[in-house]
């Protein structure tokens, strides 16, 4: 709102300038500029006359737009600067509600955000987390792996214990290497 409110008033004191200008077009002329031919020489003429005989409102005029500029541009500095610390809060927030599902999970517990002060929902703590692996493995097309429990991972070791593969895996590279 504040951006806004400024640059109305910047366009106000342009159109002030602008009018204090033109209205040196209407006044009584110093007899010498009466006598000019060249319309483009006339027109620079009058607006320096202008300029010293309204010399303090434009003055004025340029010293308002100069304080303008300035409140402007500290206002989007520091909207900026409140836009960096809010996403930087934001990830801290988010990466203590993956660490607290990731938790959740491991220790085979249901996980409700809400329920923990966070306010993000399930589904988005799980894009977040798609999209942070997207970020680290960039030639990935499958995501991230998705978490296990305890007992499911050790489901996986048992049946990789009982399948063959790592008998026959060392065998198979002796042979390669004696051929």
């Amino acid at each position: 709102q504040t951006v806004c409110d400024t640059q109305w008033r910047l366009e106000r004191a342009r159109k002030a300038e602008v009018n204090l200008l033109a209205l040196a077009h209407f006044e009584d002329l110093p007899p010498a500029l009466d006598t000019i031919d060249d319309p483009a020489l006339r027109i620079a003429m009058i607006e320096a006359h202008a300029s010293v005989k309204y010399e303090r409102a434009l003055r004025n005029i340029q010293l308002q737009e100069a304080r303008l500029r300035s409140g402007v541009f500290k206002a989007i500095q520091q909207f900026r600067q409140a836009q960096s610390e809010r996403r930087a809060a934001d990830h801290a927030h988010m990466t203590a509600a993956i660490n607290a599902r990731n938790s959740h999970l491991a220790q085979e517990r249901r996980f409700q955000p809400a329920q923990h002060g966070f306010v993000f929902t399930a589904p988005q703590i799980d894009r977040e987390i798609d999209r942070r692996f997207m970020q680290t493995h960039p030639g990935s097309c499958d995501g991230p792996p998705q978490i296990r429990t305890y007992s499911e991972i050790m489901e996986s070791y048992e049946r990789m214990a009982d399948s063959d593969l790592y008998e026959t895996q060392p065998a198979k590279l002796a042979a390669n290497a004696a051929s």
